[in-house]
């Protein structure tokens, strides 16, 4: 996927010449964006407001989250990795077997 995505990346440089700055311009406002990743609170409250988690996201964007600072021991690993492979994928990873076109495109 790697050098798919380096590949991808080669042809849209090369459609500007090269000029990273001019790539960037041409896709302001769009997911290709510089920092397009970061999303306001609101913005995902559109989104993600009925999720069950909502809430919990809500939380962690708002005042961080804590995660626990000890090292677990191998017995606890692997009863977690049991579990993770007894749950599988999520539903939506197997139901769909390709990505929608106009999320690659």
């Amino acid at each position: 996927m790697a050098q798919e995505a380096a590949r991808k990346n080669i042809c849209i440089l090369r459609k500007y010449k090269n000029d990273l700055g001019e790539a960037l311009q041409a896709h302001r406002d769009t997911p290709l964006e510089y920092r397009s990743e970061f999303r306001s609170q609101e913005s995902l409250a559109k989104i993600f407001r009925l999720h069950p988690n909502w809430i919990r996201m809500k939380t962690m964007l708002e005042k961080g989250s804590n995660w626990p600072l000890e090292e677990l021991d191998f017995e606890t690993r692997r009863k977690d990795l049991d579990k993770a492979l007894e749950f599988g994928n999520h539903k939506g990873a197997t139901k769909i077997s390709a990505p929608p076109k106009k999320l690659v495109e």
